[in-house]
């Protein structure tokens, strides 16, 4: 028996939790399972673009993974051309290419028609071009696919993560300056820099950790399918519109009602950063228990992983251990920023404007202050589904000029 899972358009952080159920309902009855991918969210908002990402890895990886269904009436030029507008649409496809067939609800096989808009993207990406519509970007490497299509140079070599952050300071600038801030470049021109330096510092630790728990599984075998990528995005949101529609996201609506750091302009609109990065692999717990022989709960070894010198990098991150997770939560600290965390069964948050960055000391991973997202608790953890890889998703507010505020 083939179960449809349908995404819906108006899809929501905490709906994303119900999508797993189902899944694996469907994989205890043994049946196969297709999935249905909308053209467009109403609401694409923080880390929707990833968390389904993440949920689609799952399914894929799964061993009961059928069809993919996109739920479009035409697949003229026209109608695919917009469709790939959306920056969930490529990725998911790429993600899924060499295992299910790619349908429309009519059952046409789409992939003839998709073929040349999924190696359009994979050139524009090479190229680090930004999305034309909307001030943001989507990278990521496959690692189902051959090097030269599925891997990104300016992110690493078939097998080397890339040496110099500098470097992606480089590559990157373009796109971030002349694309995804082009509306702020001139607003926030005296502290424009500073922000920069901060997203790049950011990137360039989730992308570099991804490279450690994002590629192979706990007998380091390499996965397949599988994906890993950054994603970013600009936002300008009317506060209280903002707080009126994500109600029952209690996380951030606390964090974007902070009207004393997190400032708007005159009109009432904030302005913020999303930054992204996610993979498809054995997530932090697995990873975290096959390379160490420390018996531990599985949201204290997440805690463990953002703790100074205490990640389980070899090799060729082995003289910059547990750098990583410690020097981000700094940097959302000092950028009055937000963390989400969704791995292996557990969803988690720390909202850095209430809950300032303290130096753990002497790896007492105790002392890390980690919240559930669906509680809002620090002691009473939510258990949920399943979820392969992880999702590191970070909100930034942009710094507001007197000039523009309600002050």
């Amino acid at each position: 028996m083939e179960i449809i899972i349908k995404i819906k358009s108006n899809t929501r952080l905490n709906d994303v939790d119900n999508l797993y159920q189902t899944l694996y309902s469907a994989i205890k009855k043994k049946n196969t399972i297709s999935l249905q991918i909308p053209k467009s969210f109403s609401r694409n908002f923080f880390s929707i673009t990833s968390s389904l990402i993440q949920f689609t890895a799952t399914w894929i990886q799964s061993g009961f993974a059928k069809r993919l269904l996109l739920n479009i009436e035409n697949y003229d030029p026209e109608t695919l051309e917009r469709l790939y507008e959306q920056e969930f649409i490529f990725p998911i496809i790429a993600l899924v290419w060499n295992d299910v067939t790619i349908e429309d609800l009519k059952q046409n096989n789409l992939r003839p028609y998709l073929r040349r808009f999924q190696n359009d993207y994979i050139l524009k990406m090479r190229r680090i071009e930004a999305m034309k519509k909307g001030e943001k970007m989507l990278l990521a490497s496959f690692d189902h696919f051959d090097n030269a299509t599925g891997l990104l140079p300016y992110f690493e070599t078939s097998k080397d993560f890339i040496g110099k952050e500098d470097d992606l300071k480089d590559s990157l600038r373009k796109p971030f300056m002349e694309s995804i801030l082009k509306y702020t470049k001139s607003y926030f021109q005296n502290s424009l820099d500073k922000v920069y330096d901060d997203f790049i510092g950011i990137i360039y630790e989730l992308i570099k950790n991804t490279q450690e728990w994002g590629k192979e599984d706990v007998f380091n075998v390499p996965i397949t399918p599988n994906i890993r990528g950054l994603f970013v995005k600009f936002y300008k949101r009317g506060r209280k519109k903002l707080i009126e529609e994500y109600t029952d996201e209690s996380a951030i609506v606390d964090f974007f009602s902070n009207e004393t750091t997190i400032k708007s302009n005159k009109y009432d609109e904030v302005y913020f950063m999303e930054i992204s990065v996610f993979d498809g692999g054995s997530g932090f717990v697995k990873k975290f228990i096959n390379d160490t022989d420390e018996i531990l709960d599985d949201v204290s070894i997440i805690k463990k992983c953002l703790i100074k010198n205490q990640t389980s990098s070899v090799g060729i991150f082995k003289r910059e251990k547990g750098k990583g997770l410690d020097r981000i939560l700094q940097i959302l600290d000092s950028g009055n920023g937000f963390l989400r965390i969704k791995t292996d069964k557990y969803c988690l948050y720390r909202n850095l404007v209430k809950e300032p960055y303290k130096d753990v000391e002497n790896g007492n991973y105790e002392q890390m202050e980690l919240f559930d997202w669906n509680s809002n608790s620090t002691t009473n953890f939510t258990t949920l589904q399943y979820s392969s890889g992880s999702v590191i998703s970070l909100l930034y507010p942009l710094p507001q000029i007197s000039d523009y505020t309600n002050e």
